[in-house]
Parts: structure tokens; C-alpha cells; sequence
């Protein structure tokens, strides 16, 4: 089935909720085990210049705005809505509410409730499907406005017990405004006619003596105003006229002898700094311009294989298992980083889908708090050859954005290989690519 179409939006104007991660439409949609309710949420293709978003959902149909939809259609539509984002939220307040809840359950709540919020009406449609139905879909979710004092989406207000009687009171208030409407397009049409009769009477009576004594007053004062300005303009310089504003330069008195000489003694010190200051130009050293450098690819320079011994023990001490192919993530520093590594066959595996593609998340440290030796490891049991994508992120910098540093081990099967990198605030993203089974 193909998917439908919904809208383009643009992110100018919208600031994001949460992480990157944790707006990943697989991770919400997997995480729900209300598959009804999960439907709600259009899927999203960013351009690729990341100011637009293209939405798209599986439900067949045809997509419309709320806003284009009937009174009765919206009312029913903001009730089944308001039924399914009480049925999110109550899953979300259930993984928050465990008894020990673990880091990557509350990161998975606050995903949810972050993606229950809109920047307004305008991200609600409705698809109808071919039977006449409709069921809401939204776009543009885990975004809010971006400005001052930026209130919560409009999601968030939404009383999941009361959707009933919202119903019926909408209901109530479209009746009221219908009749409103009525009687104000009943007034308009006699203030109408009470306006056109008494244009009719005015009509019949002529003008009054009134206005045309202001008619000829306005044409006086604009004879007078432009006189004036032709006067201003024609007038010379030598002829004064009292009482009129005057903008002839005044006579300046002639320069001395002495001032003359000042004057040119001034021009000539500033030629001679002049000619100073290009001679002593031309005398300094051409600086060295360095060659162009492109930008800094993903791919790093292996380090010496001694270090594995030090990082086998950090892992031995973290119960970190190992696989026919394995990836471990080790560094030092408060900042919390995140290992993902792509599968060929496009499977993800990261803190937030921990098994994919015969592979396991199973060491994830440095959420919540520091850890004193942290490591992330995924490890795959009878993984398919090809290429196998490694990415390092720092959802959370501790240093204000300071650059840091880690090590990426990967282990297959007999052969090791460390890979370094750096992430930082301004560059919060490092990739690299493992081939696994080309020999």
C-alpha cells in the first residue's frame, strides 16, 4: 500500500522537543503498543536542507485540514482525538511510574509525551477513508513555537476524561454562534437599508451651503502654498524678503595668510604619512596562506593495537559480552555519548531499539548521571556481511560543548581495530563505516 500524502511544512518559527533520537518516528511507533493510537502520527521526510518536512501516513484516503471540515465533523473528530492521546499518555505514565524505572524507560515517556505536542490546530488533519470515516492525524509533533514564554502545544491541555461532555458543549456553542450569526446578519441588512434611505434624502435635498464654502476655502489655501514654494525657489540670494525663512549661504570672511599656510602644511604631513604607511606595507613579509582544507571527513587513522588490552579490561569490568562482531565505545569525561551502529540491511540499533539484525545492545552508561568508566557495547551474533555504518553522538555535554574525545574498538572475530574521534557542541556527530566479511 503506497503511503498518503498529508502536507509540507517548513520548522521556520518552531523550536524541536527533546533529542534527535527520540523524534525518530520508529521509535515512537515501535514503542506503542496501542497500534491504533499509534496511528496518529504522520511520518516525516526532512528535506535536505532540514527547513522542510514532508508528512506522510499509511492510512488510506484522502487527507483535509480540520479547520476546512463542518462543525459536526470537527466536534467528533477533537473527541476521537482526545480518546487517543489519553490513551498515549497513559502508556507514557506507566513506564514512568515502575517501580525502579530504568534510564532508557523514562528517555521512552518523555518521548511520548514530547511527540503528544503540536504548535497549534493547524498540524490537526483528518483522513477520510473511503467508507466516510474519519481519524485524526497529526503533523508537525514533538515541535512547539519558538518564542518568548513559549507555551506547551496544544495537545497538552487536552482532558481525556471530560471528551464527552467537550463534545456536546461544542455542539452547544455552534448552535449559539449559528443563531449569532443570524441575528447579526439580520442587523446588517436593516442598518443597510436605514444607510441607503437616508443616502436617498440626502441625495434629493443638494448639497449644503457648507460644503462648498470649505470647497472653495481648500482650493485657497493650495493657491497660497504653492506661491510660497515658488517664491522659496526663484528668490535670489541678494533679495530678502521680512518675515519669510531665508537658506542662502551667509558671506564667509577670507581666509588669512596664516590659516592658508596652517593648511597646507596639514595636507602636506598627511601625504608624507601616507606614502609612510604604504612604504612600510610593501616591507612586511607576505603572509603564508595555508592550502585549502576540505571538510573533515568521518573517517579516522586506526591507532596502535596496544591500547586493546587497557580497553578489554574497562569492558571485562562492565560485564561487556562479545560477538562475531562487535562494537564498544569507550572514553573518559562527564559527557553522556551514544554508540549507534546501521546494519546492512538498514536495521538501527541504539539505546532506543536495543535488538536488531541478530545484534544487542548491552552496556549503556552515562545517562542520568557520570559514570566514573563509561562504555556502550553491541555486540551481533551471526551478523550478515556488508557494510556496517558506526555513528558516536553527545545527546548531553556536561563541559558546556567542550570537545571529547573516545575510542570505537571493533573486534571481529580474531582481528581488532580502535578507531578515535572527537564530538563537541558544535560538531555533535561522528560517523564511520566497518565492512564486515570483504576478505
Amino acid at each position: 500500500m503506497e503511503n498518503l500524502f498529508i502536507a509540507t511544512t517548513s520548522t521556520e518559527g518552531l523550536k524541536p522537543l527533546g533529542t534527535a533520537p527520540q523524534r525518530s518516528y520508529e521509535l515512537i511507533v515501535n514503542a506503542l503498543r496501542d497500534a491504533e493510537a499509534a496511528g496518529i502520527f504522520a511520518e516525516p521526510v526532512m528535506s535536505d536542507y532540514g527547513d522542510t518536512v514532508d508528512w506522510y501516513t499509511e492510512r488510506p484516503g484522502r487527507a483535509v485540514p480540520l479547520a476546512q471540515l463542518d462543525q459536526d465533523r470537527q466536534t467528533a473528530l477533537r473527541a476521537r482525538l482526545a480518546d487517543l492521546v489519553g490513551r498515549i499518555r497513559a502508556e507514557a505514565q506507566a513506564l514512568q511510574a515502575g517501580d525502579q524505572p530504568a534510564n532508557d524507560s523514562l528517555r521512552l515517556a518523555e518521548a511520548l509525551l514530547n511527540a503528544l505536542e503540536i504548535p497549534n490546530e493547524d498540524s490537526i488533519y483528518a483522513v477520510i477513508a473511503p467508507d466516510g470515516a474519519a481519524d485524526p492525524v497529526l503533523v508537525n509533533w514533538a515541535w512547539v513555537e519558538d518564542r518568548q514564554n513559549a507555551v506547551r502545544g496544544v495537545l497538552s491541555g487536552v482532558d481525556t476524561r471530560v471528551a464527552a461532555a467537550a463534545a456536546a458543549a461544542a455542539a452547544a456553542a455552534a448552535a449559539a454562534q449559528a443563531k449569532a450569526r443570524e441575528d447579526a446578519t439580520l442587523a446588517a441588512e436593516d442598518a443597510a437599508r436605514r444607510q441607503v434611505e437616508e443616502d436617498e434624502r440626502r441625495t434629493a435635498a443638494g448639497p449644503s451651503p457648507f460644503w462648498w464654502w470649505l470647497y472653495w476655502l481648500g482650493w485657497l489655501l493650495l493657491a497660497i502654498l504653492i506661491a510660497i514654494i515658488l517664491a522659496l525657489m526663484i528668490a535670489p540670494c541678494a533679495v530678502r524678503i521680512p518675515g519669510l525663512p531665508n537658506f542662502c549661504p551667509g558671506i564667509q570672511d577670507e581666509a588669512s595668510a596664516e590659516q592658508r599656510y596652517t593648511m597646507l602644511l596639514r595636507d602636506e604631513i598627511a601625504m608624507i604619512e601616507r606614502e609612510i604607511a604604504i612604504t612600510d606595507r610593501a616591507c612586511q613579509p607576505q603572509p603564508d596562506i595555508p592550502p585549502f582544507l576540505p571538510p573533515r571527513m568521518a573517517e579516522e587513522t586506526p591507532v596502535p593495537q596496544e591500547d586493546v588490552g587497557v580497553i578489554d579490561n574497562r569492558l571485562d569490568r562492565a560485564g561487556a559480552k562479545v560477538g562475531d562482531l562487535t562494537f564498544s565505545l569507550i572514553w573518559d569525561g562527564p559527557d553522556d555519548l551514544d554508540l549507534e551502529v546501521n546494519c546492512p540491511d538498514g536495521g538501527r540499533l541504539f539505546w532506543g531499539i536495543r535488538s536488531a539484525c541478530n545484534g544487542v545492545v548491552d552496556i549503556d552508561t552515562g545517562v542520568g548521571a557520570p559514570s566514573p568508566e563509561p562504555v556502550e557495547n553491541i555486540f551481533f551474533t551471526s551478523p550478515a556481511p556488508g557494510d556496517y555504518g558506526i555513528r558516536v553522538t553527545m545527546p548531553t555535554s556536561r563541559r558546556d560543548g567542550a570537545e571529547q574525545k573516545f575510542q570505537v574498538l571493533v573486534r571481529d572475530g580474531d582481528k581488532t581495530q580502535i578507531l578515535e574521534g572527537a564530538v563537541s557542541g558544535r560538531s555533535t556527530e561522528w560517523r564511520n563505516t566497518y565492512k564486515f566479511g570483504s576478505n
